[in-house]
């Protein structure tokens, strides 16, 4: 993984991009114009509001700022939750696990109160995707027992089928990330079963749902399949062996 420091000189390559998010988020930091709007709404621009404060620019310094700036954009339609989500997706692999296990409530409520998923652009659920999985993946045992931690999973299953191939892509990588990934001292994942449970509820009752939808939780499964709990592997291959009766090419070979 790169440093964090070389995230930030790459994204502040981005200056001339055409890609709005990126240039957004460059102009947290160093466009005039935007940096003034960005004063207006939530204060200083990152690196100058944390050398006001005397703070190091360490992860748990953007991660705290930036988490602060997600919640004063509760209410406002400016445009910036986008760079933001942005940034903390890049800030939240670099910061110590016990601060994400300390701020994981918090930050699932901003998020939830704040991203409507449903109504939001691609890039923003990317990168909420994207700060779901490091989360999620820093939860230990306890932590999976909580119902938010369980709904956060649950809307990365249901985008993992999400039209968009983007969004679908990175649902999909983050799922099989978490999984691949159990809390210390634990072999099969808390929300293995959640998981499962899941993929067998759309491939049980194929005649419910289109064959691209099919197909694109044929793709989840078997991005999952590693970690799918043994005590529901006989549940997995009755479904598939119905598959050929769909008469659909394209599903049968997913």
């Amino acid at each position: 993984m790169a440093t964090l420091q070389a995230q930030f000189g790459r994204i502040r390559r981005q200056a001339n991009s055409k890609l709005t998010n990126q240039k957004q988020v460059f102009a947290l930091d160093h466009d005039a114009t935007a940096a003034h709007r960005f004063r207006r709404h939530l204060g200083s621009p990152i690196e100058e509001t944390l050398r006001e404060q005397d703070g190091q620019l360490t992860p748990p310094s953007y991660f705290a700022t930036l988490l602060t700036l997600l919640e004063q954009q509760q209410g406002l339609n400016d445009g910036l939750h986008e760079p933001v989500l942005y940034l903390l997706a890049i800030v939240l692999p670099h910061t110590p696990t016990m601060i994400l296990r300390s701020k994981f409530t918090t930050m699932l409520g901003i998020l939830s109160s704040s991203i409507d998923l449903s109504q939001a652009d691609a890039p923003v659920i990317r990168s909420v995707i994207k700060v779901l999985e490091v989360l999620l993946t820093a939860l230990d045992a306890n932590g999976w027992g909580q119902i938010i931690a369980q709904k956060a999973m649950q809307s990365i299953l249901i985008l993992a089928t999400d039209p968009r191939p983007k969004v679908r892509k990175v649902a999909q990588e983050a799922a099989t990330e978490i999984l691949s990934r159990p809390p210390p001292v634990i072999t099969q994942h808390p929300a293995a079963e959640a998981v499962a449970t899941h993929c067998l509820d759309w491939l049980s009752d194929t005649k419910q749902h289109n064959p691209q939808a099919l197909i694109h939780v044929l793709q989840l499964t078997k991005a999952v399949v590693p970690y799918w709990p043994i005590n529901m592997l006989e549940k997995l291959c009755e479904p598939l062996l119905q598959l050929p009766k769909a008469n659909n090419t394209y599903v049968t070979t997913s």
